[in-house]
This record gives structure tokens, C-alpha cells and sequence, in this order.
């Protein structure tokens, strides 16, 4: 029995090695999913590559040969993007549709219109060829202004109108076919070529018209002062001081409540611009009540001059202040030497000024003496005639050409304010001699000039009544400025 249960078990465990155990169903359907999913991905993975490529190689790389191309400026040359062209790839993403190329020529560089403007450092010669124009041509159109204009005396900010044609021998060069350069508001320098090639250069005016033009007003600081307030040009009030410089002393006499006024002549283009001043015709001071009235006459023989209203010359023998513009630094008189430090007698008038300002001749004369005198520094000394002389000490330089012996008219510049000699400091020292006596200047009474007689003095009378009639027309209140044609 045992036996045969042995044998038994053995057959049958013969038997299941020999039969394979048949699998579910189910089993055998996931293995089938598995396989197609694995499938598809492949599928799907090689189908994203292809298109990636397909992309890459129609679309991303001619952008990125066209963006290479014109970062380089150059022809564009197919490439393959390299690693580290990231920055550009994404570039090339970004870059607008490529835009239709104009085959139309450009317009031609000349002839054209520049306009130069002087900066610091400039010459016109170098501008000229900043703007193209060849060197040998700037050259010449430098040289043929010299006979008209000096180009060096362009400023910083001028505007110079050029017209420019192409070169003929040098296609990268200008020629210039004409230049403008406007001096100022009245003048201009016109330059043209030539058909021989040379150049002509002139100087051109704008027209103009004259406006007689009345200002005055109360002085409340100085007489200057109140002229520019009221628009009284610089040259217009030189000669109103100059004018007076005969009767009255600007630094002592002139007091705030004072008043002022003045009629003279204004240059005025077509465009309204104010390019110059012309006559003063009539002019008047009125000092601690008393008026000082000046009127212009010119005689039959051409010479001009101010007179009062009886037609008596303003002109005397000297001026009271040969200087304009200068205050009185010490007086005639005993005083404590600045340098000497004690009491002298000063013998003499100081107007304290600028070093460079200029000193004029206090009368028609000749010059005596002329050089360094001690503690006068460079000094000089003019006769006017037996009675008077006049003499001007601390000069920083004497005018070229004077020395002794030379004759000079009253008004003429003979020297420059310094500090030459014993002084503190620039200023002029002036004296008068009476007789060989130095006399304090600004007590003396000088003869007057000539008066106007017969015809003369009727044809002044008529042009005194003539300003009096267009004065009366003019406001009187306050500080004002009017114009009459």
C-alpha cells in the first residue's frame, strides 16, 4: 500500500513539470495594452521631432542668418545656430516680418543748404571742412572774405549760411557755391562763386529808418542808471556826459530828485530791430532846480556842436573831468599822504577808474612833456595856451604815436588809467596849471567858445522852437520812452 502511494505521487508530480499551467485571461489583455501604449509614445515622440526640425529648419534658422546678417551689416550667409545663441535664437523669435526693400535711389547730397554755428574753438576754415567742403577750396574762400570780413572776428554762437554743390573732382567732397555770414542786425558778408571759380565776396546793409526817440526820468541812484532804466543806449549817454563834461562834475553834483532827459535819433530795420543810434538833438539836466538845456546845431560850414539856448557854445577853454565814467577818489585840498603817511597838500584831482579806462585831452594844445616823472609815474603834460596847462600822472601807457611836441584836440585819447608812480591803486591824477600854479579844476570858470551870430542864430532859434514844439507833444510823468518818426 505504501508503495503504491509512492508511486502515485511521483507519476504525478511528473506530470506538472511535463503540463505548463495554462494563464488567465485577463492576464493575456494587459500585456496587449502595455505593448500599443509603448506603441504610441513612440510614435508620437519620433512625429514631435520631425516637426521641431521641420520648424527649426524652415522658419528659426533664416531668422537667425537674417539677424546675424544685419547685426554684422554685412550679406546674409546660411549658418547653423551654435550652443550659447540662445540670447539670439530667442532675438531672431522676436524680430518683426521682414520689411519690402526700397530699390528707389536716394535723392542726390547736392546742392544743399547747411548752416554752420561758431562754437568755442572754431574757424571757419575747419568748419568749412567739417561740412565736406574740400581744403583747398576753404582755403580760398577763407582768403577772399579777408578782403571784406576777418574771419577771426567770428563769435562763439554766429550763424554762417552755406550752399554747397558736389565737388567736381572728388565725389566724397563739397564745392561752395555761396555763404552768408551775418555780422549783425544791419550787416551781413555775402560770398558767391564766380562762373571762372573764384570767389567775390561784399558786405551788404539792411535799409533802415531813422525814429527820433525821447527818454527821461527822475534820478534815483546816478545819472547811468537811470538811463539804462529807461533805455538810453550806452554810446548815447557817453556823449551826453561828454557833453556836460564842461559845467558839471558827475560825482558831486548830480543828487537823487535830479531829472533827465534826452531826444536823439534811432536806426530801426524793416523787421523792427534797433541796429544804431544817431544824433542826441537836444538834451537837459535839471540840477537842485536849476535846468541845463543843450540843443545840436550844425552851421552853414558843416561843424557841429551843442549850444544853450541863446546859441552860446557848451565848450570851454577845459574839461572838468577828463574821463568818463570815474568817481572823484580825492579831492584839491590838504590831506594825509596814503603812503607818506602824513598831511600834503594835494594838488590835484584823483578820479578813481579802471586800469585800461582812457584819459582824454582836457583841451586843444600841445604836449610839453610826455614820459616817467618820479612819483607821478608816466605822466603827461599839455600847454593849451598862455594862461593854461593841464597835466595827467599814474598813466598805465601813453597812445602810440604822441610824445612831445605833438598836438592833440580836446576829447582826443592820450592815455590809459594805471598805477604807475606813488599809488595805491589805478587811478587818474589830474591837475590844472594857471599861470605855472597848480589850481583846483573844479572851481575854475573856463571861457566859453564861440556864440552864433546873424543867420546862424536865427536858423538855431527856428530849430529850438522847432524841438520845443515836438517836446511839449511827448509825456512828462515818470520814467518813459517814446518815439516819433
Amino acid at each position: 500500500m505504501n508503495t503504491s502511494l509512492a508511486t502515485t505521487n511521483a507519476r504525478l508530480h511528473a506530470s506538472r513539470k511535463a503540463t505548463p499551467t495554462a494563464r488567465p485571461i485577463t492576464q493575456k489583455r494587459v500585456n496587449v495594452v502595455r505593448f500599443s501604449w509603448f506603441v504610441l509614445g513612440s510614435l508620437f515622440g519620433v512625429g514631435v521631432s520631425l516637426l521641431m526640425n521641420l520648424f527649426v529648419t524652415t522658419v528659426l534658422i533664416p531668422k537667425y542668418n537674417s539677424l546675424i546678417a544685419r547685426q554684422a551689416g554685412g550679406t546674409q550667409i546660411a549658418s547653423t545656430p551654435q550652443a550659447g545663441d540662445t540670447a539670439l535664437l530667442m532675438a531672431a523669435l522676436d524680430q518683426p516680418p521682414r520689411q519690402t526693400i526700397d530699390l528707389t535711389p536716394p535723392p542726390p547730397a547736392y546742392p544743399r543748404s547747411v548752416e554752420l554755428v561758431v562754437d568755442k574753438g572754431d574757424t571757419l576754415l575747419n568748419m568749412l571742412v567739417n561740412a565736406s567742403v574740400h581744403y583747398d577750396e576753404a582755403v580760398d574762400v577763407v582768403d577772399a572774405l579777408r578782403k571784406t570780413y576777418n574771419p577771426r572776428q567770428l563769435r562763439i554762437g554766429q550763424h554762417i549760411a552755406v550752399d554747397l554743390d558736389q565737388h567736381p573732382d572728388f565725389s566724397d567732397k563739397a564745392s561752395v557755391a555761396g555763404l552768408n555770414i551775418q555780422v549783425n542786425k544791419l550787416n551781413a558778408i555775402q560770398l558767391e562763386k564766380l562762373p571762372s571759380g573764384s570767389f567775390f565776396a561784399s558786405k551788404t546793409a539792411k535799409e533802415t529808418t531813422t525814429e527820433r526817440t525821447y527818454a527821461g526820468g527822475t534820478i534815483t541812484n546816478s545819472l547811468f542808471q537811470t538811463g539804462y532804466d529807461n533805455g538810453i543806449p550806452d554810446g548815447v549817454l557817453a556823449e551826453l556826459v561828454k557833453a556836460y563834461s564842461y559845467d558839471v562834475d558827475f560825482q558831486r553834483e548830480i543828487r537823487s530828485g535830479d531829472q533827465m532827459e534826452v531826444l536823439f535819433d534811432k536806426k530801426i530795420t524793416d523787421e523792427g530791430d534797433t541796429v544804431g543810434y544817431g544824433n542826441i538833438h537836444y538834451a537837459s539836466l535839471k540840477l537842485r532846480g536849476k535846468e541845463k538845456k543843450i540843443f545840436r546845431h550844425e552851421a552853414k560850414d558843416g561843424t557841429v556842436g551843442f549850444y544853450d539856448e541863446n546859441g552860446e557854445s557848451i565848450v570851454k577853454a577845459l574839461l572838468r573831468t577828463p574821463i568818463n565814467g570815474a568817481r572823484i577818489s580825492s579831492g584839491f585840498g590838504l590831506r594825509r599822504h596814503p603812503i607818506l603817511g602824513y598831511s600834503k597838500m594835494h594838488r590835484g584831482t584823483d578820479f578813481a577808474a579802471a586800469t585800461g579806462t582812457p584819459i582824454y585831452a582836457a583841451g586843444d594844445g600841445v604836449i610839453a612833456s610826455q614820459g616817467w616823472v618820479g612819483g607821478y609815474g608816466n605822466y603827461i603834460k599839455i600847454r593849451h595856451n598862455n594862461e593854461y596847462s593841464s597835466a595827467y600822472a599814474h598813466m598805465s601807457r601813453f597812445v602810440k604815436g604822441l610824445g612831445k611836441g605833438s598836438k592833440v584836440k580836446q576829447g582826443q585819447i592820450i592815455g590809459y588809467v594805471g598805477s604807475t608812480g606813488r599809488s595805491t591803486g589805478p587811478h587818474l591824477h589830474y591837475e590844472v596849471h594857471k599861470h605855472g600854479q597848480q589850481v583846483n579844476p573844479i572851481n575854475q570858470k573856463f571861457k566859453t567858445g564861440d556864440k552864433l551870430q546873424g543867420t546862424e542864430l536865427a536858423n538855431f532859434k527856428s530849430k529850438v522852437s522847432e524841438l520845443n514844439t515836438q517836446l511839449a507833444s511827448m509825456p512828462k510823468s515818470g520814467t518813459r520812452l517814446a518815439s516819433s518818426q
